[in-house]
């Protein structure tokens, strides 16, 4: 093929998790994921296969429930956030107002703000682009953008930077030295068994997720540590990670979605398109449903009357109708930041405001390598060295 698949894909920079700063939509999501039974303890079990392709890309985004005027409306959507120059997500100050009104009056209501989140919360998300063979809406060998919750993501990197208990390599310094092999390799080079299990009882708080390398994985132990560093080398045989249609197909996803470029590139267009404007921001809120209830049923607001008041005093803005114009609202600012300013209050918007970890920040993917002590260090014979592809 043409296509040089070393400059469309880099494991250089994986470890350090680059975070980047877009949001979208129609992607690949937990939810999508095909029901495979319960497993031995009566959960609901939900199983998906992906190769993942790029390192992850954090984002933030906020759920707003919506009024329905016909059944065909949305029930909610979601808000994803940009970043300002400082790579922080930034909260529109509407979404401020709301989450400060929520928080206000739960703590009138007694509320214990330690423990409280407001509905406004941003969450974190992590992205990827994947490659799947066949998806769960019949597609077939294609590149989705893929949205996982942050267990996902730890699982992910977790997989792909566990070292083997016993095997050394060559080093792709090129000095010859050995160093520790990983114990399943970059996960671009094998798929990955992604298993979503949800508890018996609410699975807002009894969801849990596992990651693990599909057992055909052929790269354990071969691949030296130093792979993240160095990159992978130039005549690299991606023949054995990919058949030529599935390159054919990543090559073709690349080209419509960022051409001339690769698949990091790819997924910087992809996710940069759907950042929500703060003017899109302030039109959704005046359709916010005061009356929307969680999945079980319970009200999202403890009162609405004292939500709407209190959302009004803050703002000046009235969800029940009128409204100041747009251009107002960044001068009601002074008056979020000071109104009912309480300690349990302040405590309570610290908990909902979790912060999703920027590039520098070297603990969010800790590492944990699973080295047992009865293990010592082996080199691999010489007839594997010779088919090294990594020497």
């Amino acid at each position: 093929m043409s296509f040089n698949f070393n400059n469309a894909v880099s494991v250089k920079g994986h470890d350090d998790d680059h975070l980047l700063s877009q949001g979208f939509s129609d992607v690949d999501r937990p939810k999508d994921w095909k029901s495979s039974g319960k497993d031995e303890n009566g959960k609901d079990t939900f199983v998906a296969m992906r190769r993942i392709l790029t390192p992850v890309s954090a984002q933030s985004r906020i759920y707003v429930p919506l009024r329905q005027k016909t059944d065909n409306d949305p029930k909610g959507t979601m808000i994803y956030l940009a970043k300002d120059k400082n790579n922080s997500f930034v909260v529109p100050e509407i979404l401020k107002f709301a989450m400060k009104a929520d928080l206000d009056v739960k703590a009138r209501l007694k509320w214990d703000m330690g423990k409280t989140r407001s509905i406004f919360a941003p969450m974190d998300l992590f992205m990827y682009l994947v490659f799947c063979r066949e998806h769960e809406d019949g597609k077939k060998d294609t590149v989705f953008v893929a949205e996982y919750p942050k267990s996902v993501a730890k699982g992910i990197h977790s997989v792909g930077h566990k070292e083997h208990p016993k095997f050394k390599v060559k080093s792709r310094s090129g000095g010859g030295e050995k160093v520790t092999a990983l114990l399943n390799g970059p996960v671009l080079l094998y798929d990955l068994i992604l298993t979503k299990i949800v508890g018996k009882s609410d699975p807002r708080f009894n969801t849990n997720y596992e990651v693990d390398a599909d057992i055909d994985n052929k790269w354990s132990g071969q691949v030296p540590v130093d792979v993240y560093k160095y990159g992978y080398p130039e005549n690299f045989p991606w023949s054995k990670v990919f058949t030529e249609s599935e390159q054919a197909s990543i090559e073709t996803f690349i080209e419509s979605t960022s051409p001339g470029g690769d698949l990091l590139g790819a997924l910087e267009k992809k996710v940069a398109t759907l950042i929500t404007p703060e003017e899109e921001i302030t039109r959704i809120i005046h359709q916010f449903n005061a009356d929307s209830t969680d999945n079980n049923g319970a009200p999202l607001l403890p009162d609405i009357g004292m939500f709407m008041k209190s959302f009004a005093d803050i703002s000046g803005i009235n969800l029940l109708g009128t409204s100041v114009p747009v251009g107002q609202i960044e001068g009601k600012k002074q008056a979020a930041d000071s109104f009912d300013d309480t300690e349990d209050i302040e405590e309570a918007e610290e908990a909902s405001f979790e912060e999703v970890p920027d590039e520098d920040d070297a603990n969010f993917f800790t590492d944990e390598k699973e080295k047992e002590d009865s293990f010592t260090d082996e080199t691999k014979n010489s007839d594997e060295e010779d088919d090294d592809p990594f020497a």
